[in-house]
């Protein structure tokens, strides 16, 4: 949790830090220049030239105006910077009233008794629910990374969490990359300018990729006098300032690269890859990754966002191997109806049209209605299997026993989970934790898992659910029936399962 509320304190800092640097600068290099201004009227004069008054009048009203336009631009920074800071105090008040519900949480949890509500519903007494706020914030952050603005606005409005989401860094991110598409670097090349200072802590080759990239579209406009004056300004430059070794000669070989360009009329067609792939659109795709990842690093935002940390480090927790089976059998039953519903309709474009219309006008009406019958005549527990089947039957066709709702609880066994548990390692699980298929709730001390004869295992009070649905006799014993394989069987022949 810590790591994620760090870019929620870590930007609104680094906005005021931006600020105050860009403030300081402007201010030094505006009083310097009316110091100057004032030292030039006050330098004596030779002995036959006099001042002209009217001048000094113009020149002394255009220091007056420059003082002012400072002041006015004084006052917008200040305001920036106070507006940072409310932000990061305002974050910072709710981080730590974040971090104290979950420590009054955690002590209440440890020091509570499970009460018979708990044991009855088989709840655990550890659970804990994050304060709704920080999932809209997530989503928010999530949608801004993205690009969609408008969506995160809504978000951002309707939840009342504008203090917490930094659209205004976000849309700045965005205008950049939208100049960078339309392959225009001069944006990008301002806001390196202005976080020079940062860039050079975090030797970033930044500055250098975009000036290159300039560099190569002069050269591909055929300006190459223009280019070579260019590259001695810029490229070199920015080249000798790193004090990274391996940096300054990575840099000093991709300007060599560069400059050879001069020699041939058409760089992107002379055959040579390393020249093909500075003139390449590829390139371009480059840059925008570099910014953005150069960006988040800059303001200390997550990428990828931190909804996405959050899920896989929640996701991580949960996936197991023998989730992987199961996700690696419902591939191989997708695969295997995906070849069988190919063949069937191959197979059927043979068929003359009048066979298709009679198996298209009544097979599904007939199976359609032998299905309602039965589940009208069946009794609870067989309606729950049917209902179960329907959507496990094309996954059986190719004669592996799969079932969609294994582990309906489990988000790694899902298709949305599978995706998101590529790369994952597996949860480190010392102790095993059974949830029952028919109630969905975790069987433990209070909710013991209980075998039957054909070795599917359930809770006691999925058993107690399932006995109550079958209609009894006096003289008999109670008898259960499977919800999978809908056989039936006398209490006396469940077990108990123990966990080790």
């Amino acid at each position: 949790m810590e790591e994620l509320l760090h870019p929620l304190v870590k930007v609104p800092f680094e906005k005021a830090n931006k600020s105050f640097r860009l403030f300081h600068k402007h201010v030094t290099r505006e009083v310097l220049g009316v110091q100057k201004t004032i030292q030039e009227l006050q330098a004596e004069q030779p002995p036959a030239q006099h001042a002209v008054v009217e001048e000094t009048i113009q020149r002394l009203q255009a220091i007056a105006e420059r003082i002012r336009s400072t002041q006015k631009e004084t006052k917008k920074f200040i305001g920036e910077q106070h507006h940072a800071v409310e932000t990061c105090v305002l974050r910072t008040q709710h981080s730590r009233k974040q971090s104290q519900r979950q420590h009054e949480q955690k002590s209440s949890t440890s020091q509570a008794v499970v009460t018979s509500q708990g044991a009855e519903t088989g709840e655990e007494s550890d659970v804990t629910l994050e304060d709704p706020t920080d999932h809209d914030r997530l989503i928010a952050d999530y949608l801004l990374y993205h690009g969609y603005m408008e969506s995160s606005k809504v978000i951002q409005e309707t939840k009342g969490i504008e203090f917490m989401v930094d659209h205004d860094v976000h849309l700045e991110c965005r205008s950049i990359l939208n100049d960078l598409h339309a392959r225009n670097v001069v944006t990008a090349i301002e806001w390196c300018v202005s976080n020079a200072s940062r860039l050079r802590r975090l030797q970033s080759r930044l500055e250098f990729q975009l000036r290159l990239q300039e560099f190569i579209e002069l050269v591909r406009s055929d300006k190459k006098l223009e280019a070579i004056m260019y590259a001695q300004t810029n490229l070199t430059p920015i080249s000798m300032q790193h004090e990274n070794e391996e940096i300054k000669k990575s840099m000093m070989e991709s300007i060599q690269e560069a400059m050879a360009t001069l020699a041939y009329k058409s760089p992107d067609q002379c055959g040579v890859e390393t020249y093909s792939r500075l003139f390449s659109n590829e390139r371009w795709q480059s840059l925008k990754e570099l910014f953005r990842s150069t960006f988040c690093e800059v303001y200390g935002f997550h990428s990828p966002p931190s909804l996405c940390i959050a899920l896989h480090a929640g996701v991580s927790t949960l996936n197991t191997r023998t989730c992987r089976r199961t996700r690696e059998a419902r591939a191989f039953a997708n695969a295997s109806t995906a070849g069988k519903d190919g063949d069937e309709v191959e197979s059927s474009r043979e068929t003359s049209g009048e066979n298709k219309r009679q198996s298209d006008s009544t097979s599904p009406q007939r199976s359609k209605k032998t299905k309602v019958a039965s589940s009208q005549d069946a009794s609870p527990s067989q309606r729950r299997k049917l209902s179960n089947s329907s959507g496990s039957s094309s996954n059986s066709s190719h004669g592996l026993v799969f079932h969609d709702d294994s582990v309906p609880l489990c988000p790694t066994c899902s298709d949305v989970g599978a995706k998101l548990t590529v790369n994952l390692p597996f949860a480190h699980h010392p102790h095993s934790r059974l949830v029952c298929r028919v109630t969905q709730r975790v069987m433990d001390e209070h909710n013991p898992p209980v075998v039957l004869p054909n070795g599917f295992v359930y809770s006691q009070q999925a058993i107690d659910q399932l006995m109550k649905e079958e209609t009894q006799t006096e003289s008999s014993l109670p008898m259960i029936t499977c919800p999978e394989t809908l056989e039936m069987y006398n209490s006396s022949d469940l077990k108990p399962v123990f966990i080790l």
